[in-house]
């Protein structure tokens, strides 16, 4: 099955400046089975960022963080304030993955 994993951070830089990082990101992301779902920021405070995504298990987010911590941190994520939140669906429509393959 396939988590559903809601991260909020703060980074150093300006969401401008982060979200490049982020999208750079994203192929290798994919060929992890990593997908992203939604990204933004909090209105009242732009510094603090969340990004929803679907992983195929929690080691291998774990696992593509680090690998890819320097490029990670040099988007200007603040690693030491990442909360990780993991949650279940079970109803396989909701799998992004079956979208981009034409499932």
């Amino acid at each position: 099955m396939t988590l559903t994993a809601i991260i909020t951070f703060e980074i150093s830089t300006t969401y401008e400046e982060w979200e490049p990082g982020f999208y750079a990101a994203q192929p290798t992301a994919r060929k992890a089975g990593i997908y992203d779902l939604a990204h933004g920021y909090d209105p009242e405070n732009p510094n603090k960022c969340m990004v929803v995504l679907q992983a195929p298990s929690a080691e291998a987010l774990q696992e593509f963080f680090d690998k890819n911590v320097e490029a990670v941190v040099a988007s200007g994520h603040i690693i030491e304030t990442t909360q990780i939140s993991f949650y279940l669906f079970t109803i396989e429509r909701f799998r992004l993955s079956n979208f981009i393959s034409g499932r």
